[in-house]
């Protein structure tokens, strides 16, 4: 269980990130 929430957090950082970047070049 405690792995797969490590692995929940991660994917979420990631998808974060991956949004932030999607956002900077929509704006740019």
């Amino acid at each position: 269980m405690a792995e797969s929430a490590i692995l929940v957090h991660d994917n979420e950082r990631r998808w974060r990130v991956f949004r932030a970047r999607v956002h900077a070049l929509r704006s740019a």
